[in-house]
């Protein structure tokens, strides 16, 4: 079957009904659980380490268009992690995980979009290309499991 040229690299629309039929259903599950218990170092690293460069918004828009798997789910995700990021951001000496109160709102909402990008990846894997999706979740990976 021959490849059309607007079609060419692109991989195809994956159907995937739940998070139990996900073929990185691993990866989901590790970034939700671990998510809500970042250190303190590990937010400042992923706001240091966040971009938004024109490649990685066209990756993030495509990891977020409707024809990615389980879209519906990731966003409900954004919207639960989101709830503990701002647990950090209103009350961080109450959270055992975040040492000192020096955490600045901009650094964790910084944060809270690496966290995103590697969510967003993770679910779009299927959809995405291999660079595209190791581009996307860069920053976790070189902070959370000390990938470069």
């Amino acid at each position: 079957m021959p490849i059309l040229p607007w079609l060419h690299g692109r991989r195809p629309v994956v159907r995937v009904a739940s998070l139990d039929e996900h073929p990185n259903r691993g990866e989901i599950l590790a970034i939700r659980r671990r998510a809500t218990m970042l250190r303190e170092r590990e937010i400042t690293g992923l706001a240091r380490l966040w971009r938004n460069t024109p490649y990685l918004a066209a990756i993030r828009a495509r990891a977020l268009s409707v024809d990615a798997p389980l879209v519906v789910d990731v966003l409900h995700d954004f919207a639960t992690i989101e709830q503990a990021f701002d647990e950090v951001l209103t009350q961080p000496q109450a959270i055992a995980r975040v040492s000192s109160a020096t955490l600045h709102p901009t650094i964790v909402e910084t944060a809270l979009k690496a966290v995103r990008d590697a969510l967003a990846a993770a679910y779009a894997q299927p959809v995405l290309r291999p660079r595209e999706y190791l581009a996307l979740g860069a920053p976790w990976r070189r902070v959370i499991y000390q990938l470069p």
